[in-house]
């Protein structure tokens, strides 16, 4: 089941990605507006995220999402971008952040696939493990 961000992301694209500048902004503003009138303008930075994946998607390739504990340098990145492109066969474009709450590694997100690599992680799935 989607979320109502990709669903909003998903319908937004596809009414704006033929229209010209001034058409699209209007558009835009009558999404806003829905948005707005239905109490979900909260939801915007999840739509503006997931609009990103459908645009890059809708363009032949897939953006990576990179959260690590400290900064991703840039030839981690440009050699994730490389393996991602050669699992996918598309083109990934990596955008990396920062989390210090993560405690160490790496949660990577691209299409429906979700890696969560990270310290925090690992004690959770320890911690459940010794409760069972």
């Amino acid at each position: 089941m989607r979320s109502y961000a990709e669903t909003a992301a998903k319908a937004l694209h596809a009414a704006v990605h033929d229209l010209n500048e001034a058409d699209a902004n209007i558009a835009l503003k009558r999404f806003v507006d829905l948005l707005a009138a239905k109490g979900r303008l909260s939801l915007i930075p999840r739509i503006l995220e997931a609009y990103e994946r459908v645009a890059t998607s809708a363009g032949g390739g897939l953006t990576a999402t990179v959260v690590a504990a400290g900064s991703v340098p840039n030839e981690v990145q440009s050699r994730l971008a490389e393996a991602l492109s050669q699992k996918t066969k598309v083109p990934v474009e990596v955008q990396a952040s920062t989390d210090p709450g993560l405690l160490g590694g790496a949660i990577i997100r691209y299409g429906d696939t979700l890696l969560d690599d990270t310290v925090k992680r690992k004690l959770e799935l320890l911690k459940l493990s010794m409760i069972a």
